[in-house]
């Protein structure tokens, strides 16, 4: 994930929470080896929204508290029409475009895969602010120890309601990735 400037950004008021540290601490977190396959996993196999279980876990981090349930109910009925509408469909034709798309092989169509990916990457930054505006004014409350894996637990049980198949132990691998990261960089943050 890329930080680009976006039209969304100049057009919303300034809020109280600082959205270049939360946007940093999502970056931070997506970096730690191990997270990218199981973001992707989480994803591809129970639904799950990626920019929404990183703020949640961003904003846990920097405020000391992460989404609950209802402010993720609250947070997808927010989003959802622009996830379905933009970035799935984004998605799809950049992974398409991953494979032979007939007649043009991959390496005619590598240059427009790179131009969807980035237009994927503005989509999900607009869906960050959308969120960060959307959380800006939150009270701060101290969070427990166990707090990122009860974060990415919360947010991954609602969408993956929304799946038919699954795998417990997929899914437990890649929530402890996950929370490792999350805990390993804030751990960090203190030295």
């Amino acid at each position: 994930m890329e930080r680009t400037p976006s039209p969304a950004r100049q057009s919303m008021t300034q809020p109280s929470i600082d959205r270049e540290t939360v946007w940093a601490q999502i970056l931070e977190i997506y970096a730690v080896p191990g997270v990218q396959p199981a973001c992707l996993l989480l994803q591809d196999r129970f639904c799950v929204d990626i920019m929404l279980l990183l703020f949640s876990l961003a904003l846990g981090r920097c405020r000391r508290q992460p989404l609950d349930r209802s402010d993720i109910v609250e947070a997808d009925r927010l989003i959802a029409h622009w996830r379905v509408t933009v970035v799935q469909p984004l998605r799809g034709v950049r992974k398409s475009l991953k494979d032979r798309v007939e007649p043009v092989p991959p390496s005619q169509s590598a240059s427009i895969r790179e131009a969807i990916k980035r237009a994927e990457q503005s989509a999900e930054e607009i869906e960050f602010e959308v969120l960060a505006e959307h959380h800006a004014n939150r009270s701060v409350l101290r969070a427990e120890h166990g707090w990122a894996e009860a974060a990415i637990e919360t947010v991954v049980a609602y969408f993956a309601g929304n799946t038919v198949s699954s795998t417990a132990a997929e899914r437990a691998e890649a929530v402890a990735a996950i929370a490792y990261a999350a805990e390993l960089t804030r751990t960090q943050d203190r030295v």
